[in-house]
């Protein structure tokens, strides 16, 4: 650790200060000069995670992948046709896809995907295509193929239209 960041358990006005900021942030405190935003971005969807709402604080973010979560849905057969199982591994996918997302914006942005110096990929890239590879493993997990909404029999579906026919006559009754 160098100087001047802290020692944990020190009791100084500024080890003090690093660990209430270490608490705010979800920032390990004896990595407080962390300006990746890993830290941030895993105590945020830590955060976030823990609530069903999760995609609301998103804004704009929050409405397309609640869009793209929605199709995954309609997808597997709809609402009544996921499982709880299911429904945990696409809150999984939806979170990769939003790191994804993000990494992505990120390294599109870098002039070169290669260290000249070092003359390798720069480790970011690589981390981009893990969490590409666990959103793929997530999707295969879920199944691939598209999973048609159950359709009522021709009975049952003359039983709802009736069900529903009565409906309205018995409330202008009242």
């Amino acid at each position: 650790m160098s100087e001047s960041c802290p020692k944990p358990g020190k009791s100084t006005k500024v080890a003090k200060r690093a660990r209430k900021r270490a608490r705010k942030s979800g920032i390990p405190e004896h990595c407080q000069h962390g300006s990746h935003g890993l830290y941030a971005l895993k105590g945020t969807l830590k955060t976030l995670g823990q609530r069903d709402d999760w995609l609301k604080p998103l804004g704009e973010l929050g409405n397309a992948l609640r869009a793209w979560r929605q199709e995954l849905v309609e997808a597997l057969g709809g609402e009544e046709a996921v499982t709880p199982q299911q429904r945990s591994i696409i809150d999984l996918a939806s979170r990769t896809h939003l790191m994804l997302e993000s990494v992505d914006q990120y390294v599109l942005s870098m002039g070169s995907l290669v260290n000249k110096r070092r003359r390798a990929l720069f480790p970011v890239v690589r981390e981009r295509q893990q969490l590409a590879d666990s959103l793929a493993r997530y999707m295969a997990q879920l199944g691939l193929e598209r999973r048609s909404i159950p359709t009522p029999s021709l009975s049952e579906y003359f039983e709802q239209k009736a069900e529903d026919h009565d409906e309205p006559r018995a409330s202008q009754h009242d």
